[in-house]
């Protein structure tokens, strides 16, 4: 009978911790290690638990509170240290404050350390 309560406040306590977060993954525009570095540390935000971007596949896997922060919030945050994402696009302006060597948008980017932290 002690088990059987003991694991059932174990299940609740989970349960509770689990609500109120939401999981998405959406593409995030990058070449490089900088990138990487950039875009998870403009995601280390209230209301944002895990933020991890995967340079080979350009997606971004986000573990969020809704009642602290939006998807669309998420977007504009990225957008606004130069990341083009699948919903918004950086303006020129922001896209312009990005190191050289990370400007995706052009085919003349570093070519050296694409695939490495710098």
């Amino acid at each position: 009978m002690k088990q059987t309560i003991a694991w059932l406040f174990c299940s609740l306590g989970i349960a509770g911790f689990a609500q109120g977060k939401l999981t998405t993954q959406f593409r995030v525009e990058g070449v490089c290690g900088m990138c990487e570095e950039r875009i998870e540390a403009v995601l280390d935000v209230p209301g944002v638990v895990v933020a991890d971007w995967d340079l080979a596949s350009k997606e971004l896997h986000v573990v969020y509170k809704p009642k602290k922060i939006s998807e669309e919030q998420l977007h504009l945050l990225l957008n606004s240290v130069g990341h083009d994402t699948s919903k918004r696009r950086a303006s020129d302006d922001q896209y312009a404050g990005i190191h050289s060597c990370c400007r995706y948008r052009e085919s003349s980017g570093c070519s050296e350390g694409r695939d490495s932290k710098q």
